[in-house]
């Protein structure tokens, strides 16, 4: 069985960012929690565009609070069928 979005996202932060895969969950936040500037978000996007193959729309990036509103526009903007 294949990894799903979540966990591919989560193990993509965790080798990015060198952040401890067991300490990490969707509900951690961005810049509170994880204390990453609005730049690292944009870089760590324009990997996840790449791999996934999807176009998040920067309006809707600038919103991004959590790890969870990554995985969910990678989701939602994604085409996985």
């Amino acid at each position: 069985m294949g990894e799903t979005i979540e966990t591919k996202v989560l193990n993509l932060f965790s080798d990015h960012f060198g952040a401890e895969k067991e300490e990490l969950n969707p509900s951690l936040e961005l810049g509170k929690d994880l204390n990453l500037s609005p730049l690292e978000v944009s870089d760590f996007l324009v990997i996840l565009e790449n791999i996934f193959h999807v176009s998040i729309p920067k309006e809707e990036s600038e919103k991004f609070i959590t790890l969870a509103d990554i995985i969910d526009s990678v989701v939602n903007y994604g085409n996985f069928t």
